[in-house]
């Protein structure tokens, strides 16, 4: 009787004390994807069709708590072809911090501060994408990043240090903030790109700055706008304004309807020569199939103007269906 009053003592004395709270992590995450893909490049040229599942992915993500309030976070995301089964060299995201009240430091390959402020509301498809300018981004290696939260609005910063090669201690730089009232959302961002001074001739700074915003008007109908530009310090400058809609109906359908505008006073959008506008028309339908299953097609044209005189450049479009699963 002894005996067993000791024992049930002594597991209830264990259970009294508190235990450290249990960390979360490592966990195994990620993506399969897989496209089939027609691309027509205009003119004579063939529509070319591919199985195509660059999207998939998989990772590690976790932290460790270190009590008060304060703890280590960590994230590693691979790009999976999956329609060859290839593991690519490109790491989508690889970073380490610590948060607490304080905000969170982090360090390594991130989302920029201007994408998550300003791109979140300008490219939401998984292929098609919007009208980019030249200097769009999205993760950026190498980089420190800060992040805070006050009531309404979250506040993002990250400098990139490089080896590029050049003499600069920072390479890049961005910044951004979102301010949230209810259905109402706007983003502000900055991007810098730092000049080099070990080429001939020099290559200034360039700078971005857009503005964007989502609106959501009951429970079926969301607008976005953004509006950026890039100024490289000279008469040349790149614009771009993109909008869409977003509707929500049931049994697991949602569309995206979006229009954009790309444009280049020195002619040369995108690197291409005598390249001045590009106007994107573009849709995503979505299907839940189940909490972690989804179908959706995509569509996107593209129809070019050139500089006066210059050879004209064929319109293009992009279309796929895809069947998507995260685990």
């Amino acid at each position: 009787m002894f005996k067993k009053t000791a024992i049930a003592l002594a597991v209830a004395t264990v259970a009294a004390v508190p235990l450290a709270q249990a960390d979360t992590g490592p966990t195994l995450y990620g993506r399969l994807d897989m496209a089939w893909r027609f691309s027509d490049a205009g003119g004579d040229a063939d529509t070319i069709a591919d199985l195509n599942g660059s999207l998939s992915r998989f990772g590690i993500m976790g932290d460790e708590d270190l009590g008060g309030g304060t703890s280590i976070f960590y994230k590693m995301e691979f790009k999976v072809l999956a329609d060859d089964t290839t593991v690519s060299d490109q790491q989508r995201l690889s970073y380490i911090g610590i948060k607490g009240g304080f905000g969170s430091f982090s360090a390594g390959r991130q989302w920029s501060a201007y994408y998550n402020n300003v791109g979140t509301f300008t490219d939401p498809t998984e292929v098609v994408g919007t009208a980019y300018l030249s200097t769009y981004v999205d993760r950026i290696s190498n980089i420190f990043k800060y992040s805070n939260s006050f009531g309404p609005v979250s506040l993002e910063a990250d400098v990139q240090s490089d080896t590029g090669g050049n003499d600069n201690t920072v390479d890049r730089y961005t910044f951004g903030g979102t301010f949230t009232a209810g259905p109402v959302a706007v983003g502000l961002g900055y991007d810098n790109i730092k000049g080099t001074t070990d080429t001939s001739p020099v290559i200034e700074d360039v700078t971005t700055t857009g503005i964007a915003g989502s609106v959501k008007i009951g429970s079926m109908v969301s607008l976005d706008l953004g509006y950026e530009i890039a100024d490289d310090n000279s008469a040349n400058k790149e614009k771009a304004i993109n909008g869409r809609v977003n509707l929500t109906f049931g049994g697991g359908w949602s569309t995206m309807i979006g229009y954009g505008v790309a444009k280049d006073d020195d002619e040369d959008l995108y690197g291409t020569t005598d390249l001045k506008e590009d106007k994107v028309t573009w849709f995503q339908v979505n299907k839940e199939i189940s909490k972690k299953t989804r179908t959706y097609f995509e569509y996107r044209s593209d129809s070019y103007t050139v500089a006066d005189g210059a050879t004209a450049q064929e319109d293009t479009s992009l279309y796929l269906i895809a069947l998507s699963t995260n685990f």
